[in-house]
């Protein structure tokens, strides 16, 4: 375990303890590039090459990635970047993947099929549509695999690949289903209708819900109940349980990406007007943040509630729960997947420049930043306690916020522990935050 103290106001050797800062550095080690430096938030950490525009993953327990691409392949990938296998569909391969509890992994393709792939990359079974398989599959309690087609029907498959039930709807299905608790299953189609399925009644559909215009966004149900959904009539919609509108949220383009909820049951969405929208349960919105060109990517959201979302524009976004812009990074195209995160605080997203990437959302393993206050023929120092012959390397900033870089100082041979490193750069009454990284 790696110990630090901020001293402040240290008249040449007169020391005064001022903080105390507890961390740990291994997992930055990890992390750290190349060149031994630390990754920020917003960094790469990795990202892995395929011949296509790249869609959006799941992530088994074990942090095995799964993810399709234009292609034809679906990738399995180790959490380290590397190629664990790949499968080659007849197509190219839109959908997200879907995990099941058995570790069979679900997915449609361009070429008409849905598939169901063993942990270990071989075909379990595929099941024949008439037309392209865009949706991702969701899993009923029973094992029942349902999923869209381009051919307007939401299939029910058992769990050996047999069909169980079609519904033809109007048009295209091209909506990821939602299960509610109580069984209930939500899709949209391209004929304007949200449905509502019972999949134990030989009527199988309980209502429809008409949107304004086609939808090929997914259905997304909150903790009462509500079923919220986009639609290309430039809206997202709030729907009560028994089908019925609870209200709707006007945009200034099509709303093809999906709704993310937070923890507050705020609703985060994007339209292609090119702005993420935050909008709270009762359909006033909260804000919004502009990129520089169409929304089509669903959000994640981070366990302190920062909001992730890709845009056409090439960048993925980092925002914080006040709407404001934390990072972005930049890709070679548009970022049309979905991110996901992963346990260790990892995210992944795809994009069209044909990588998917590992990027780096928070310095997990370094506390929150301490201030030392500096006075005038004085100096700050760092106490460390830490392994004695190891490299550590002292970072500070003067401002606290995500623009401010962290600035390299001194990389220490630890001689002692512990030992003070006293900052020679004597800033004259200013605010100073430190941090200690290991380097080696």
């Amino acid at each position: 375990m790696l110990q630090v103290r901020v001293l402040s106001g240290v008249p040449l050797f007169k020391l005064i303890v001022k903080k105390l800062l507890i961390s740990t550095f291994a997992a930055a080690v990890v992390c750290s590039s190349a060149l031994g430096q630390e990754l920020e938030p917003g960094d790469k950490i990795w990202s892995f090459k395929t011949g296509g525009w790249v869609t959006s993953p799941a992530i088994e327990s074990d942090g095995t990635i799964y993810v399709g691409s234009q292609d034809n392949y679906l990738y399995a990938i180790n959490p380290d970047g590397s190629q664990k296998w790949a499968y080659k569909t007849g197509n190219g391969v839109h959908g997200s993947p879907t995990i099941g509890s058995d570790g069979t992994i679900y997915v449609g393709s361009w070429d008409q099929y849905l598939y169901a792939i063993k942990p270990d990359g071989k075909r379990k079974w595929r099941f024949k549509t008439n037309g392209t398989v865009w949706s991702r599959p969701v899993i009923g309690s029973d094992g029942t695999v349902y999923a869209g087609s381009w051919d307007n029907y939401f299939y029910a498959v058992k769990a050996d690949g047999k069909r169980k039930w079609a519904y033809r709807t109007g048009g295209w299905v091209m909506s990821d289903p939602a299960i509610g608790s109580d069984g209930t299953i939500y899709v949209a189609s391209r004929d304007s209708n949200l449905y509502a399925f019972n999949p134990d009644s030989a009527r199988r559909k309980i209502w429809a819900y008409k949107t304004g215009s086609n939808s090929i966004s997914s259905p997304v149900i909150g903790t009462d109940g509500t079923i919220y959904i986009g639609s290309d009539d430039r809206a997202l919609h709030a729907v009560n349980p028994d089908g019925s509108k609870k209200w709707s949220l006007n945009t200034g383009g099509w709303v093809r990406a999906s709704p993310s909820l937070g923890k507050d049951g705020m609703i985060y969405i994007g339209s292609l007007d090119s702005y993420l929208y935050a909008v709270k349960p009762d359909g006033k919105r909260q804000w919004r943040y502009r990129t520089s060109d169409e929304v089509h990517s669903t959000a994640a959201i981070g366990n302190d509630g920062t909001i992730y979302v890709g845009s056409d524009d090439s960048y993925l976004y980092a925002i914080k729960p006040d709407g404001k812009r934390k990072w972005r990074f930049r890709t070679g195209d548009q970022v049309r997947s979905s991110p996901a995160i992963g346990s260790d605080g990892t995210l992944y997203v795809g994009s069209d420049d044909g990588y998917f990437y590992a990027i780096k959302t928070a310095n997990e393993d370094t506390v929150e930043a301490q201030p030392a206050e500096i006075a005038i023929d004085t100096y700050a120092g760092v106490m460390i306690e830490g392994t004695v012959g190891a490299k550590y390397r002292v970072e500070f900033k003067d401002k606290l916020d995500d623009a401010a870089k962290w600035i390299a100082g001194d990389v220490i041979t630890l001689p002692e522990s512990p030992y003070l490193w006293v900052d020679r750069f004597k800033p004259v009454r200013e605010t100073r935050y430190y941090r200690v990284v290991l380097v080696e």
